[in-house]
């Protein structure tokens, strides 16, 4: 049996430090359920919608995937949260439901993590930094209104990554039981059948470690005959492969590729270079904010390891090239591939692969580095300074968008009031709605002024109105 060989200890300014983050998070989680409250259906919510409510779970599944997602399970994912919630409902429990079940793979990661390398951790130390990592991906989102508050979206891009983090968190398990592989097999089937791009990387990187550790002459932690991590590794592996498969031969990609304009090479490159030009931009002018005392209060863990004399062998040099390089490798990659199968501009939710590699990458980068640097004690000034640009950028954002969301939810709920009440007063004429106002962070796709529009059946049918609906044609946002 594996023993556990060192264990980090809080002294009373690191637990002055936990209530920091404490605090931090308590804010972002406020922000994050505060967006999700006022968050209603839009566009293709309304589709998946009504045809859940006419053909049932799966069938309007069926449908789907012969028809236009290739995603299969962020489409059963859907079909099930459409018989929860309606175009009426406010989705904070779906939100709710998303960030709990977001901590507990993020907490069972770092956890087992932390055991991995035989160490011992304290939980509300692992809770702390679990939901640190969640903010963090979640203010480093490219698009957080289509990512994250696009519910048809998110089941797409996010619900990938929160069983990413959940089965890898099942092949560091030291245990090996019937549930381990159970749940492992389970998280990987669903993470490869949604973000393709994602999928793709991980199958990439599992394959690469799965190779190099079973042809390794030398005996590691990993592939140790004991822990069976490496025989757990190829499970994972062969069941993303299987769920990737049945993303890329889905009849619905023929189907989709017919929307598509024609493929024309030179306005392909002009794509993948304007989009990473809009990474850049938001990157440098929009996350830095977040990204650098993120990567500090990172930093300060890796430095409790460092005061207590455990050491990592880390060559930071090293470290530190291979990682931004494997990320610029990983973001070029995604931009190519979106840009190539689109065959032009790809949304910018469709880059939040590259959102939870960034993510990694600097939390990686800032725990390594407080692993290997001896910093004063006048450094912990720079930590809460880290801390408090943190909380204030998160309690600005919070007041800003509060009236935004509420102002946009208000008037939605209003024109389906409205738009019901003429359903049950059996009205068949034609209304003209006022478009919804602005929704800040939160995901907003109004109807169109032509009725024949399909945005506008797919609200007309999930609202079951008989009379067609239009938007004003001079009041557009």
């Amino acid at each position: 049996m594996l023993k556990i060989i060192s264990k980090i200890n809080l002294t009373k300014d690191d637990k002055v430090m936990n209530l920091i983050l404490l605090a931090i998070n308590i804010l972002c989680i406020s922000l994050f359920l505060m967006l999700g409250y006022f968050n209603r259906f839009s566009s293709d919510d309304f589709a998946y919608y009504f045809r859940v409510r006419d053909m049932g779970i799966w069938h309007a599944f069926i449908f789907a995937y012969k028809t236009w997602n290739t995603r299969w399970a962020s489409i059963l994912f859907m079909n099930v949260m459409m018989k929860i919630f309606n175009p009426e409902s406010s989705l904070l429990l779906y939100y709710i439901f998303i960030l709990g079940l977001f901590f507990i793979s993020v907490y069972r990661l770092l956890r087992s993590l932390f055991s991995y390398n035989f160490m011992e951790i304290s939980p509300l130390i692992t809770a702390n930094y679990s939901m640190l990592l969640i903010s963090c991906f979640f203010l480093c989102t490219f698009g957080i209104d289509e990512s994250w508050f696009w519910m048809n979206a998110s089941t797409i891009y996010i619900l990938p990554v929160i069983f990413l983090f959940l089965g890898t968190s099942f092949i560091l398990d030291i245990k090996n039981n019937f549930f381990t592989h159970l749940m492992l097999n389970i998280s990987f089937f669903i993470a490869g059948g949604g973000n393709e791009p994602l999928a793709i990387l991980t199958i990439i990187m599992f394959g690469t470690t799965f190779i190099t550790e079973s042809t390794s002459k030398r005996i590691t932690i990993f592939n140790h005959p004991s822990r069976k991590h490496l025989h757990k590794l190829k499970a994972a592996l062969t069941v993303l492969i299987l769920s990737f498969m049945v993303n890329a031969f889905c009849p619905g990609i023929a189907v989709r590729k017919g929307f598509l304009p024609p493929a024309n090479a030179n306005h392909i490159i002009a794509s993948i270079l304007y989009t990473g030009f809009l990474l850049c931009k938001s990157f440098f002018v929009y996350k830095l904010i977040f990204i650098i005392p993120f990567t500090l209060l990172w930093m300060y863990i890796g430095n409790q390891f460092y005061i207590q004399k455990y050491r990592m062998i880390l060559r930071l040099k090293f470290i530190l090239t291979i990682t931004l390089v494997n990320l610029l490798v990983i973001s070029f990659f995604v931009i190519t591939i979106c840009c190539m199968v689109l065959h032009g501009m790809a949304p910018m939710r469709a880059m939040t692969v590259i959102s939870f590699f960034m993510t990694g990458t600097f939390a990686y980068i800032g725990f390594c580095l407080g692993c290997k640097t001896n910093f004063p004690k006048a450094s912990r000034i720079v930590y809460y300074f880290s801390a408090l640009i943190i909380a204030v950028s998160i309690a600005v954002i919070f007041f800003l968008q509060y009236p935004i969301a509420k102002t946009h939810a208000d008037s939605y709920d209003q024109r389906i009031l409205a738009l019901k009440t003429l359903e049950s007063n059996h009205n068949l004429e034609t209304q003209t709605l006022k478009s919804l106002p602005q929704a800040g962070w939160l995901y907003t796709a109004d109807i169109s002024p032509d009725t024949n529009n399909i945005q506008n059946k797919y609200f007309r049918e999930a609202l079951g109105l008989h009379f067609n609906v239009e938007l004003e044609k001079n009041k557009l946002p």
